[in-house]
């Protein structure tokens, strides 16, 4: 939400504004923010390794299939890619930090995969059947998530690149516009005298 408020403040920044030291700022946010989620990523998956360990294979499970049914909520409420390109940026950035999420998670889904293997082997047909089937929702479900995040990734880049472009092409325009606009504001009046009409007319063509 943070980063979202600062993305606007900077979107909505006149052109002379020194905007620098707020996306320091935001820049700082976000990296305590990504080193906060990691280490509880960390620690989530220790004690979801505990967990296994002592057996409470459904323990360690659970909480990750709802993590990653909330995080399919996430990607599917994601706006659609910008054309402009400070907003692409920004979703460039929103979309590093989801595929760091991603990348925290993958030895957890990883350990829980092998782990219920190990168990489905040695346990008994009805319940070997349910694990079998749990860990075949965990495995779609998680390269669901992989396969969109890629593809998003590399969609938010392709358009990054045309939105620069236009960005590059399209600015010195809108400043040419903003200073013609201003000469024509504080431009004489027509007159009525022919020689300093064409005096007028010469400088509008130049």
């Amino acid at each position: 939400q943070v980063n979202g408020l600062g993305q606007g403040l900077v979107q909505s920044a006149g052109k002379n504004c020194d905007v620098q030291g707020l996306e320091h700022d935001m820049e700082e946010i976000s990296t305590r923010w990504n080193t906060l989620n990691k280490k509880v990523a960390q620690r989530i998956a220790q004690l979801q390794e505990a967990l296994l360990h002592c057996g409470k294979f459904q323990d360690a499970l659970e909480p990750l299939l709802s993590w990653l049914a909330d995080t399919e909520e996430l990607i599917s409420n994601q706006k659609p890619p910008s054309a402009e390109y400070k907003v692409v940026k920004a979703q460039i950035q929103e979309q590093k930090l989801l595929q760091r999420l991603l990348d925290d998670r993958k030895a957890t889904v990883e350990m829980i995969q092998a782990e219920g293997g190990r168990i489905a082997r040695s346990a008994e047909p009805a319940d070997r059947e349910k694990i079998v089937s749990q860990l075949t929702s965990l495995g779609s479900h998680w390269a669901s998530l992989l396969s969109k995040a890629s593809a998003r990734q590399s969609q938010l880049e392709e358009i990054l690149v045309l939105a620069k472009q236009f960005h590059e092409t399209s600015e010195p325009i809108s400043e040419w516009l903003s200073v013609t606009e201003k000469k024509l504001a504080n431009s004489e009046p027509i007159g009525t005298q022919t020689a300093k009409i064409q005096q007028q007319i010469a400088r509008h063509k130049a």
